[in-house]
């Protein structure tokens, strides 16, 4: 069940059927005991082992939390002058960070004046740009590392407080979260109640 992460998702959240997931697993139990096993006596052990699931049950760490609104999302595209862009905007914002996929380098950044500028002055490096968004950040301490059950305890929380995620960005000690300027409030407030309820 912890192999195959949608089952185990949805186990935590008590959305699958017991007896749908006995039979699917029922092949490989098999295989793992070396005799056929009661399918009755796999509905058992799952309840059971669903019973010890918690959604949100998280290790106790000091994780920090902070919010920057008016933010931007840039999307830029490959130009010469877009490292004297980037240069230029990690002079107003040393913390700026740049997020590389397969086609696409992306910044997000506060909206603030002198950004507005630079960005007109150099409008040819961007090919994109999202406003009102905000940006919630959750850092870990050095000893602690992002893992499974801390995100998906983060997802669950926006989720059943009908927040959506416009970008989520993760590292070995940081979790960055892209989220609407209007929920960034609420979003940042549930996820402080969460983080300080589980890390304090």
């Amino acid at each position: 069940i912890n192999d195959n992460y949608c089952i185990y998702h949805c186990l935590r959240l008590g959305i699958i059927n017991y007896t749908a997931l006995a039979n699917y697993i029922k092949p490989q139990v098999e295989r793992l005991v070396g005799s056929e096993v009661n399918i009755n006596s796999l509905v058992v052990a799952i309840k059971r082992y669903a019973d010890t699931l918690e959604v949100g049950e998280l290790e106790p760490i000091n994780a920090k939390i902070s919010l920057l609104g008016r933010v931007i999302d840039l999307d830029l595209v490959e130009d010469e002058n877009v490292e004297m862009f980037i240069d230029r905007l990690r002079e107003m914002d040393p913390d700026l960070r740049l997020f590389r996929t397969y086609n696409i380098l992306r910044i997000f950044t506060e909206e603030a004046e002198d950004v507005r500028e630079l960005m007109d002055r150099f409008a040819r490096c961007i090919s994109n740009m999202s406003k009102g968004l905000a940006k919630i950040s959750i850092k870990l301490p050095s000893n602690s590392k992002v893992n499974q059950m801390l995100i998906t305890a983060i997802a669950d929380t926006l989720y059943n407080n009908g927040i959506s995620v416009h970008d989520a960005f993760f590292s070995h000690d940081e979790i960055m979260l892209i989220v609407d300027e209007k929920d960034a409030g609420k979003a940042y407030d549930v996820l402080s109640r969460k983080l300080q309820s589980r890390y304090e």
